[in-house]
C-alpha cells in the first residue's frame, strides 16, 4: 500500500480549547507536599460535572488536591473564568 492510500485512511480532528492550569497556594510548603486549596480543585471538578462541562477527550492532564491542568472546550472559557474569579482566584488569560 502506497503513502497516498495510507494518508486517505488517516483522519485529523482539531478541537479549539482552553487549557485550565490551576495550582493552589504553595506558600510555606515544601516539596513534595501538594498545594493547599481548601477543596477548590474538587469543587471546580464537581461544578464542571453539574454544569456538564467536560474536559476534552484524549487530552493529557492532571487533577488532584490543589492542582488542575485540563483542556476544556473554548466556548466554556468565559463561564470557567467567571467561576474562578467569583471565588476570588487570581485569574489571567495567557497571550497566544
Amino acid at each position: 500500500m502506497g503513502k497516498n492510500e495510507i494518508y486517505k485512511k488517516c483522519s485529523l480532528e482539531i478541537t479549539p480549547c482552553i487549557w485550565v492550569k490551576f495550582k493552589g497556594d504553595t506558600t510555606n510548603k515544601s516539596f513534595p507536599q501538594l498545594p493547599e486549596d481548601s477543596g477548590l480543585a474538587s469543587d471546580f471538578l464537581r461544578w464542571c460535572l453539574d454544569e456538564k462541562i467536560y474536559s476534552i477527550d484524549g487530552t493529557p492532564g492532571t487533577s488532584g488536591p490543589g492542582i488542575i491542568s485540563l483542556a476544556y472546550p473554548s466556548n466554556k472559557a468565559k463561564k470557567i473564568f467567571k467561576w474562578f474569579k467569583d471565588k476570588g482566584v487570581n485569574c489571567e488569560m495567557s497571550k497566544m
